[in-house]
């Protein structure tokens, strides 16, 4: 899909393009004033790993935006799967009842920002998640990333539960 400015191309993300989208998460972190050194050693084995579980245990698809005036390299990318209460606490619900998508992983270069990238990457998430019969589609967003979602149309919500959470460092 090519976006409003000729310039930049949504698709499909490919196993080949996992590589950017592990490094753009590590890079997502690293904005938000994380440390390399707060870091896992093995980070982007393990993110591999992850994104290859999300596409083959929970629906995962990933999507990029390419740039075509500088070689169709990979400017903005993001993440797609359903997501699992089961490693949080037993999901007893069924299916059709509650069945959520979750986006993660939304990165756009610093110098590719403000041409809607990331708003389009998470158009193509919702749209897969209608395909697959989502009842909701869920994020976690950092302070900048908040105001890109609420534009789209999220909302904070606890809608089963309050999410809430206590420092324990002393301080």
């Amino acid at each position: 899909m090519t976006l409003p400015s000729e310039r930049y191309v949504l698709r499909q993300g490919t196993e080949a393009d996992d590589d950017v989208l592990a490094t753009n998460y590590f890079r997502l972190y690293m904005a938000m004033g994380f440390k390399e050194s707060d870091m896992m050693d093995d980070w982007k084995e393990y993110t591999l790993k992850k994104i290859a579980h999300s596409r083959t245990s929970q629906e995962g698809k990933s999507f990029v935006v390419t740039d075509t005036q500088d070689g169709n390299k990979i400017v903005a990318s993001g993440m797609a799967h359903l997501f699992s209460w089961d490693s949080l606490h037993p999901h007893i619900f069924k299916p059709t009842a509650v069945r959520q998508g979750y986006i993660w992983a939304i990165f756009v270069e610093p110098e590719h920002r403000r041409h809607g990238l990331a708003t389009k990457i998470v158009q193509a998430c919702n749209a897969y998640f209608k395909e697959i019969g989502c009842t909701d589609s869920r994020l976690f967003a950092s302070d900048t990333g908040r105001l890109v979602y609420e534009r789209i149309g999220f909302t904070q919500v606890d809608k089963f539960c309050v999410d809430m959470m206590m420092s324990l460092d002393n301080k």
